[in-house]
């Protein structure tokens, strides 16, 4: 029979809370958008997956953001044979101890879908139909998602511009200000004005002449353009008044600090394009629910960079596909207060974060594109209702305060709601339970809804259970079968926080300067992984010097050996001089222009490459002893002399900063994989230490002439297996081999021939 929409449970009568018929909501009322409420445990978020499990069921593919951890539950499997699904029911442990606890948790489970009229067979047709992936931006556990923080222009953009300018700087202006917030993240918008418009007006003007954004290359490009801008005003200013040489240099630092270290994983795995990602997951006729996991993204401003992100891709979508008047995307958010107030991705007035501008504009304009927003929070007080006023559907659960209670009822003021209505809704919301929810339906009409089981099993997946899966996932886009069916292949995972090994790994362990180097043989390959601090800090010191007050200001990234405690160069990168120094040495982090490419085990034998063990190096120091060694050296090595004038005297003194004035944040643990190499020939051993990320040698004792010392080595001896220079390099006449000139033997007078040992 077919369905008159999307099934969310049972439809309870209001006086004796008895159950009357099937809950159906129209699927086109979703184009009006949907917004769910409630505390904590009211049953919000299983209310949310359940829209998602019908939805998906219709054919209609999703894109949720998941803060915890709970919607990537959506892709367990729950209906194929209980050993394989074991662990997945009753966590880890030995098969056969768990096995009857599996049996009674798939029955118990599919006894209570029963009781909703969901019967195993539409258990099997959500596995076998729908391809749910998760995505983790910023983390190698999952799928890697790349989110670049500049993006190309649309395909029509000058037509845009002719036609519809406002489109074109609505666009500009959100990436301008999506960007501008992770690289400003600690300062509010008005601080860093100046600066998004000189960005909004770079970026405007590559679009319109066809320069490329995306991407590391388009970070590199837009430096550049900062540095040296291709315009001459701003508005009617020009540009010097407008931003001063000394803002633009601070800005394309600080925008060049996206390319360091742990920052360069926002630019690892599938790119973040709305129409190639529902294309790729679409295969056999499957539909996509992608689920981007930020569990791993810890702050609120990386939380709403990739929110922005993504909203902002999805407008740009579904103003290419055009109109249409069918449901064509569901757009879901499971937590859009956030964190409440300012914290919040959807905020009242005054806030503004980079999150709020392109979700506005999918609520707004996207029921003539077919796109569908639902959003679920359990912070009804922190979120924009004028904002939400265009939604059409509110689904409220149990709110524990009157508080709240008020706030809903202001705010769906904002929407059509008759007022006889609204008495009945008063009534209502103060006995809901758990699972229980008042309906607002496009129409204005008030419902009470008892929500149904889910067809996945609802639990928070930890990030080893989101690799174990998407590892199943992988397997199941390569063979085009069902993953549940498939046996679990593991591939060996490098550390926590390890940095990406470099891709060119086979060709930077053997010491290819070397003429023969094809001779020596690898004795053994150990990989260590030493840990680091990365930390981001902010210096603002003033203090008065001869009657006038000489400020210190600083900012950038610094590094702490969490083994040795000191200040370090990691020289993770190449490219750029550091901005300071200590100590009189290098001791900031590098910028990157390379792309590397983690290895598993089977590729690194693929290649021939036997790992003999991996060496992870604990932290011996904790993140608060790290920034305490960092204020400490930088309280030194940002000392200034300062000369001025006493009467008619020269004076000189040192200035340096207060450690209360030198702020450190944003600790980030990361390890540096470092590969040491033992290659033998002939009884002769040679070391080669390598840094696994960048390729840098670090260590090689084959580099210099073992004859002279001091010359660069070009050939290894084929007879006692030194290394010679090229002065000292010899051939043999007769077999051609590479010998030192130790071992060579000279003989004729008028034509002189060089022989090895074997052939004199």
């Amino acid at each position: 029979m077919k369905q008159k929409g999307l099934y969310l449970g049972y439809e309870v009568n209001f006086r004796d809370r008895e159950e009357t018929e099937p809950f159906y909501l129209p699927t086109s009322d979703l184009l009006t958008h949907c917004v769910i409420l409630g505390m904590t445990g009211s049953g919000k978020t299983v209310l949310g997956k359940i829209i998602l499990e019908e939805t998906a069921l219709k054919g209609i593919p999703s894109i949720a953001i998941d803060l915890k951890g709970d919607v990537s539950s959506l892709a367990l499997v729950s209906s194929e044979t209980l050993e394989e699904y074991s662990e997945s029911w009753v966590g880890t442990g030995n098969l056969e101890v768990n096995l009857e606890k599996a049996r009674f948790s798939v029955e118990k489970h599919l006894e209570n879908l029963s009781k909703y009229g969901i019967s195993k067979e539409t258990v099997n047709y959500f596995s076998e139909s729908v391809n749910a992936v998760v995505f983790t931006p910023r983390s190698l556990k999952g799928i890697p998602l790349a989110i670049s923080p500049l993006r190309n222009p649309p395909k029509d953009v000058h037509s845009l511009w002719n036609n519809e300018p406002e489109t074109v700087l609505n666009m500009v202006d959100m990436l301008a200000r999506s960007f501008l917030s992770q690289i400003y993240s600690n300062d509010s918008p008005a601080k860093y004005f100046a600066e998004e418009r000189f960005l909004a007006t770079l970026i405007q003007y590559a679009w319109l002449n066809n320069v490329s954004l995306e991407g590391e290359k388009g970070l590199i490009k837009i430096i550049e353009m900062v540095q040296e801008p291709p315009i001459e005003r701003i508005g009617v200013m020009k540009l010097d008044k407008y931003i001063s040489r000394r803002k633009r240099e601070t800005l394309a630092a600080r925008i060049n600090s996206l390319l360091i270290g742990a920052q360069q994983l926002w630019h690892v795995g599938e790119k973040l394009n709305i129409n190639y990602l529902l294309n790729k997951y679409s295969q056999q006729g499957k539909t996509p629910l992608l689920i981007i996991n930020l569990s791993e993204v810890i702050y609120f401003e990386d939380r709403a960079y990739v929110l922005s992100r993504v909203a902002y891709e999805i407008y740009r979508w579904m103003r290419e596909k055009g109109g249409s008047n069918k449901p064509r995307l569901i757009f879901y958010v499971d937590e859009i207060g956030g964190g409440g107030g300012k914290t919040a991705f959807f905020p009242p007035h005054p806030y503004n974060p980079p999150s709020k501008p392109p979700l506005l504009l999918l609520v707004r304009q996207g029921r003539s594109f077919g796109m569908c927003c639902v959003l679920a929070t359990q912070n009804p007080g922190d979120i924009d209702y004028r904002g939400l006023g265009n939604c059409g559907t509110w689904i409220i659960g149990k709110l524990t305060t009157e508080k709240d209670r008020e706030k809903i009822i202001q705010g769906l003021s904002e929407a059509e709601f008759p007022l006889r209505e609204k008495v009945k809704f008063k009534e209502a919301i103060v006995n809901l339970r758990p699972g229980e929810f008042i309906v607002k339906t496009r129409k204005g009409k008030i419902k009470l809804l008892r929500e149904r089981w889910l067809i996945t099993p609802h639990r928070t997946l930890s990030p080893t259970q989101i690799e174990k899966l998407n590892k199943e996932l992988k397997l199941s886009l390569e063979t085009g079968k069902a993953f549940a069916k498939r046996q679990i292949i593991e591939i060996t995972n490098y550390v926590d926080n390890s940095l990406p090994l470099n891709k060119n790994l086979k060709s930077l362990i053997s010491p290819n300067y070397l003429k023969n180097s094809s001779v020596l043989q690898v004795s053994s390959i150990t990989i260590s992984f030493h840990p680091y601090y990365l930390l981001r800090y902010n210096c603002f010191s003033q203090e008065k010097v001869g009657g006038a007050i000489i400020t210190l200001e600083s900012n950038g990234l610094i590094v702490v050996d969490a083994v040795k405690g000191e200040i370090t160069d990691l020289k993770v990168m190449k490219g750029e001089k550091p901005r300071i120094g200590l100590k009189g040495k290098e001791k900031i982090c590098r910028t990157s222009t390379a792309k590397p490419k983690t290895l598993s085990m089977e590729e690194m034998e693929g290649l021939g490459l036997k790992i003999d063990r991996f060496k992870p190096l604990k932290p011996r120091i904790k993140e608060n002893e790290a920034k305490k060694i960092a204020v400490n050296e930088l309280s030194k090595g940002l000392i200034t002399k300062v000369q001025y004038m006493v009467g008619r005297k020269t004076r000189f003194k040192q200035v340096m900063p207060w450690k209360k004035d030198i702020e450190v944040m944003d600790a980030q643990l990361i390890r540096m994989p470092y590969i040491n190499v033992i290659l033998t020939y002939n009884d002769k051993t040679y070391e080669r230490k390598i840094n696994g990320f960048t390729g840098e040698t670090i260590h090689d004792n084959a580099q210099n002439c073992k004859i002279c010392i001091e010359n660069p080595s070009h050939i290894i001896c084929e007879d006692c297996g030194l290394t010679a220079c090229i002065e000292h390099s010899r051939k043999c006449h007769v077999c051609g081999r590479n010998i030192c000139s130790n071992c060579s033997i000279t003989r004729g007078i008028i034509f002189k021939k060089t022989y090895c040992k074997l052939h004199a």
